[in-house]
């Protein structure tokens, strides 16, 4: 199966972002791309990857979330 190249602009369509923080996750490493020609493109596996990743931390957080829980207190007081 061929893979599938998208974009800047289909990548940022489909996450709902801007160009600039599709750019910005290049930079940083968290979305990997290929240069094609002087272009930039981002395969569906480094897409699918990228989402993999967010998935994940967003499972280890609120599994950091929940063990830092603190419980509510209840403080009751009388009056006499």
């Amino acid at each position: 199966m061929e893979e599938k190249y998208f974009t800047i602009n289909e990548v940022s369509d489909m996450f709902k972002v801007t160009r600039k923080a599709v750019y910005d996750w290049m930079e940083k490493g968290w979305l990997e791309y290929v240069i094609v020609g002087t272009h930039r493109r981002i395969t569906q596996s480094a897409i699918d990857a990228f989402v993999q990743r967010g998935s994940a931390k967003s499972e280890e957080k609120k599994e950091e979330d929940q063990k830092n829980e603190t419980p509510e207190r209840l403080v009751l007081s009388t009056v006499v």
